[in-house]
This record gives C-alpha cells, structure tokens and sequence, in this order.
C-alpha cells in the first residue's frame, strides 16, 4: 500500500460559494429556534432527506432544485445515523431518542414504485441494547455502522444486514429480510462513524476509531459469520497543525467509483481563547489499483479545502 505524496501550495482565499438551498425548522419558542437533521438518500436517488424537532421531513433533489414533503416520522429524530440499502430503503436510527420514543427510535423510509411512487416511513424494532436516560453518555452512541450483504457489497445469496457497533456493548446485526436483531459478538468494529463498501475493491473503508485522520480498510463479510474484521489497510490523509484541537466532528462520504469525501471539523483559537474558531477541512481521495503496492491499491489524494466557519472564507489546499 502506498500513498502519494501530498505536494501542498501555499493556500488561497476565496469567498464562500452561495448556498443553492435553505433550510429553517420551526421555532419552538419566541427565541429559540428548533433543529435539523440531514440524511443522505443514496443508491439511485443521490437526495438529502431533512427532518425537524417535530418529526415532519422533507426531500431536497439537488438535481432538480426541487423539495417535496414526506410522511410524518413515527417520532422525531434528534441525533440520527442513516443507511441506505439498495435503492429504495432509508434507515434511520435515534441514537439519543426523547423519553418515551425508545420503542420508535428505528424506522425506515420505502420508496413506493408500483403504487403513488411515495416514501413511506415504518417503524422498526428498536436495537436490543436499550437506553438508560441516567447513563446517556455511555448507551445512546453509536461508535460505527454499515451494511453488509446483499444492498452493502455483492454477495447476492446474503439478505441484507445492518451492523451497529458501540464501544462496551459490542456490535449488533439487523437483518432486514427477518427485521430482527441479533448480536455479533462483544467486539465493535474497527472504524469511527459511517463505513463505506466499495465494490470495485470488495472492500468496506472508514476512519480509524481510535484516529479519525486515517483512512482504513477492512473485509466486513466476517462479521456475518460471527467473527470480527482484521484492518487491512491504513492512510494517514491529514496531518492537522499542532495548534488544532482533536476533530470535533469526522464524516466519509462515498462519491462513487472508490472516490471519497472526508468532512473533518477542528477548533483552533489563534488569537484569543474566549473566541475559539471552528476549520473545517475537506478531503478528496481515490482509491485505485497499483499492481506494485502492498494489498494491490493505494490511496491518492487530489486535494482538500480549508473552511474558516467564523470568518467567512475558504482557503484552497492545492
């Protein structure tokens, strides 16, 4: 395994771009203004589901600079993770669900072909590990997620599994044939946040748990079998400066074609510390085929965007 060299330039500023699309959720009170949460609808869609406070969701279609509005969520979604399986499934788990939406914390949006072509939410069994509102901070994380099976790689004679996987409790499958959970094994997975299954290399990939700017690969299809994933591959794309904190935030993006979005959210302060400014930095890489490298691929990076949130600008790394 190889990566290329990282040739950095001296980066510019540019003005931010002006957004194609806002989004305002209802006020719940005289100043308090509620909250929003987006979901990407993969698979043949490439659409961004948005839920508010109350649990009413609309879909934006980028394409079309066009919004529609969906059914009512069985409950609202305040802190969701979200998986698309096949083309015409959302899945979208609560991960800090609201007393007393415990039982409807899981649902998933179906996309209606034969009938009125609508998306239609159905609650799901919640996952077997519970919630203890007086231990919030250590049950209601979700450390990593994917799919496996058919839907999540190309093995077609697998229905597809959702796997949950949260640090002292283990990792959990939910098969959505059965729409049944199932442990397995006290282990958790190797990642942090979402995992990406590309098919041109048989590979799931997400950032390392323990050190979100590294990019790491692994072959999930044991976790079906009861068995845990080893790390095949490891890529350090970012190396912050010393004055950054750790990443508040990291998120992958699978663009197709082993391409990838890596989203990563920093708070530096360089001149006072009761003014902290938050960077948020944006990486693009490829994976590709190298018949010289150790594992057979290596990962090029093409470039990556510096955003400065409290100033305004935007700083390209060339």
């Amino acid at each position: 395994m190889e990566e290329e060299a990282d040739n950095t330039q001296e980066m510019k500023p540019s003005p931010l771009p002006a957004p194609s699309m806002s989004f305002y959720p209802p006020r719940r009170g005289r100043y308090n203004d509620g909250k929003m949460e987006f979901m990407l609808l993969g698979g043949r869609h490439n659409q961004v589901v948005a839920t508010d406070q109350t649990g009413r969701a609309v879909i934006y279609d980028p394409g079309q600079h066009a919004v529609r509005t969906l059914h009512r969520l069985a409950a609202p979604k305040s802190t969701p993770v979200s998986l698309t399986v096949g083309d015409d499934h959302l899945y979208v788990l609560d991960t800090c669900p609201r007393p007393g939406d415990e039982d409807t914390c899981f649902e998933c949006l179906e996309y209606d072909r034969d009938g009125d072509q609508d998306w239609r939410p159905r609650a799901l069994p919640p996952p077997p590990y519970g919630y203890d509102p007086g231990l919030w901070e250590s049950t209601t994380s979700v450390d990593s997620y994917a799919v496996v099976g058919n839907g999540g790689d190309d093995d077609d004679d697998a229905d597809p599994h959702i796997l949950i996987s949260r640090d002292r409790f283990g990792t959990y499958s939910f098969d959505t044939a059965a729409r049944a959970w199932s442990k397995a094994g006290h282990w958790t997975l190797p990642f942090s946040g979402r995992v990406e299954y590309v098919p041109e290399h048989g590979l799931w990939f997400g950032l390392r748990d323990d050190d979100p700017c590294v990019l790491c690969a692994a072959d999930l299809g044991s976790v079906l079998a009861r068995r845990p994933p080893v790390v095949r591959d490891l890529w350090q794309d970012l190396a912050p400066p010393p004055q950054w904190t750790e990443p508040l935030e990291s998120h992958l993006v699978h663009l197709g074609s082993a391409k990838f979005c890596i989203a990563r959210f920093f708070t530096t302060d360089p001149l006072a510390p009761s003014w902290p400014v938050t960077q948020a930095v944006f990486t693009a890489v490829e994976v590709e085929r190298c018949g010289n490298c150790a594992g057979g691929i290596r990962v090029v990076k093409h470039r990556s965007k510096l955003y400065t949130l409290l100033s305004g600008m935007i700083y390209w790394v060339l």
